[in-house]
């Protein structure tokens, strides 16, 4: 299981879905931020980041990988794009943020088959929220996308204090009822990578 999570605009959510998402699936994080908040949750076992040369290893079929890549497209996110097996593009309903989801994906559309791209509704308030991403991307990008929303929520910050997923904050205390709607949610979104692993 290969899949990149990239968007052309910072602020949301990319890291805290990518590391969710590790944590969840026992996968490694390849990151090329040099910077990043993977380091206090992550060991050297788990992340790897890329010096500003260093290129993407070649990886063998059955590594599980996730490459959490920031910036505009280089060499470097063209290769992560080609090994992987889908390509997540996270977004919030705010307008700016929807304007950089579909620059991300038409610029995505130059490398990979808009098969491979799924978009994150991140942060949402409720359903409208939602829709709203969807009808906007769906017009102007004319193809039908796989979208999955992930609700507002402090899970997705409280990752990197508790170092444990979603799923493993959830099962006790006053986070089990609090955190219950973003785990499903998260449920869907790895049953969904999973099955699509299966199929390729």
């Amino acid at each position: 299981m290969k899949i990149t999570i990239w968007s052309l605009k910072g602020g949301v959510g990319k890291t805290s879905i990518a590391l969710n998402l590790a944590l969840s699936c026992n996968c490694k994080i390849i990151t090329n931020e040099r910077y990043s908040l993977l380091t206090d949750v992550l060991n050297e076992e788990n992340l790897l980041q890329l010096g500003v040369s260093e290129k993407i290893p070649q990886l063998g079929k059955e590594d599980k990988i996730i490459f959490d890549m920031g910036g505009t497209v280089d060499k470097r996110i063209i290769d992560c794009l080609k090994q992987s097996e889908l390509v997540l593009v996270p977004t919030t309903a705010n307008d700016i943020d929807i304007q950089g989801c579909i620059s991300t994906v038409m610029e995505l559309q130059d490398y990979i088959e808009k098969e491979k791209i799924t978009i994150i509704v991140n942060n949402t308030t409720g359903k409208k929220d939602l829709e709203k991403v969807r009808s906007i991307i769906n017009q102007i990008c004319e193809h039908k996308y796989k979208f999955f929303e992930l609700k507002r929520s402090r899970a997705l910050v409280n990752i990197f204090d508790s170092k444990k997923s979603i799923k493993e904050m959830s099962k006790k205390g006053l986070r089990k009822n609090s955190y219950r709607k973003i785990n499903e949610q998260f449920n869907n979104l790895i049953n969904f990578i999973e099955g699509k692993n299966e199929k390729i």
